[in-house]
């Protein structure tokens, strides 16, 4: 049978038998194949209503999360800003909720707050026939991943609209609501706000009300605290946007500010993933450090940056490369301090071998010596003169420990005699 075929049996069997979950569900399949999401909401929706399988409510949250990714926020929320203008209008001349209106959901709730409607949500939580609990999730119609009204608006989209959401968020605690309710796909708001982007005054806000700094959150198939979250560096990409194995990013400055917080509100260092990692271990098995700015996605401006190895650069960055005038330090074999460009030693420079104890001041050129400059060596000799390609070629003096003196042409680290 073709789709079409199918869709038409589909359609019949649902029109004789409007209760039956299993058409809605297999619609919705097609309707999903077709990335008609609106359709396939429904229907999936539609199934999970007549039998709540799991099933049903994954495909419902999916094909969901789809539809609200075309739409912007104040496009989901227009049917209940227009309810809240209705019922702010009926208050201008009748008492509050009287026995005519219908009782408000969790998602009017939920919108009441994102639009900061202090005065009707009061009444609301007065009232004696509002029975809503405002610790309940909402449905994925709402938001694909069900959070509580709390958990809502301190979304990302939430955020961006809102006026004062800190403001917000105290006037719900102080009405029962409790900032440690997962959202039905198991993440927690505390750790949600681990991610790139959001203000640490939202983080701030939600600890100071009780969000508990160990609570794990579920996230696929792995469980992490907000700290380890922080603390987990990013995969590099490649040109085409998708993540290179065993390749991280280096750990923002925001998110290493985010991890002080929440230690400073009791955050355990020392808690114990399902792997046996703890927060620290992740970020130093897969991480790198960087502490300084991020311009558009790269490494900008003064800072510092730490790789899982240990190795250490400190200076300037342009376009999330070593460039201008910095120091690094690599573990167990050199320093360098002076110039860089795009990565590498290039200019002034003053190189120290931690290995040997060899010191040169001289010119580099794309990671090298080369230029002028003088190396002094462990062993005593000194060299003083030209450099090409890390060798001495040129010009140049050698003074060895016994005191004698070759002065001349060098190619390649080899004397070729004394200038006529």
């Amino acid at each position: 049978m073709t789709e079409k075929e199918i869709l038409s049996e589909l359609n019949a069997g649902i029109e004789h038998d409007p209760d039956r979950d299993k058409n809605y569900y297999q619609r919705g399949l097609i309707y999903k194949k077709q990335k008609l999401w609106e359709k396939a909401e429904a229907d999936f929706a539609k199934a999970f209503s007549l039998w709540t399988d799991p099933l049903y409510l994954h495909e419902w949250r999916e094909a969901a999360k789809e539809k609200q990714a075309t739409q912007t926020l104040e496009e989901r929320m227009a049917p209940y800003a227009a309810i809240i203008n209705k019922i702010k209008d009926i208050r201008e001349d009748a008492p509050p909720f009287d026995d005519t209106e219908n009782v408000p959901t969790v998602e009017l709730i939920a919108a009441l707050a994102l639009f900061e409607e202090y005065e009707v949500l009061k009444t609301l939580f007065k009232s004696e026939q509002f029975t809503a609990n405002i610790n309940e999730t909402v449905s994925p119609a709402f938001a694909y991943w069900q959070p509580t009204p709390l958990y809502f608006i301190t979304s990302k989209k939430a955020l961006a609209i809102m006026k004062d959401p800190c403001k917000m968020i105290r006037f719900l605690s102080a009405h029962g609501a409790d900032p440690n309710i997962p959202a039905e796909d198991g993440s927690t708001m505390l750790w949600n706000q681990c991610n790139k982007g959001y203000p640490i005054e939202i983080m701030k806000t939600l600890l100071e009300i009780g969000a508990d700094p160990n609570q794990t959150s579920k996230d696929s198939e792995a469980e992490w605290t907000p700290l380890a979250y922080c603390l987990l560096p990013g995969f590099a990409e490649d040109k085409d946007g998708n993540p290179i194995e065993n390749q991280y990013l280096p750990i923002e400055n925001e998110s290493i500010e985010k991890a002080k917080l929440l230690l400073d509100h009791n955050a355990d260092a020392n808690f114990t993933a399902r792997d046996g990692n703890t927060a620290m271990i992740l970020a130093l098995e897969k991480g790198e450090v960087y502490e300084g700015h991020f311009v558009d996605g790269k490494l900008q401006g003064k800072g510092k940056y730490t790789n899982k190895s240990g190795d250490i650069y400190e200076g300037d960055f342009v376009d999330g490369k070593f460039h201008g005038k910095g120091k690094l330090t690599m573990t167990d074999a050199f320093t360098y301090e002076g110039d860089f460009e795009n990565n590498s030693p290039h200019g002034k420079g003053k190189w120290t071998s931690l290995e040997y104890g060899d010191y040169y001041e001289g010119d580099f050129f794309n990671g090298r010596r080369h230029g002028k400059g003088k190396i002094i060596y462990a062993d005593g000799r000194v060299y003083e003169g030209d450099w090409a390609k890390g060798r001495w070629n040129g010009k140049g003096k050698m003074i060895y420990p016994d005191g004698r003196i070759e002065e001349g042409g060098w190619k390649d680290g080899n004397f070729v005699g004394k200038e006529e």
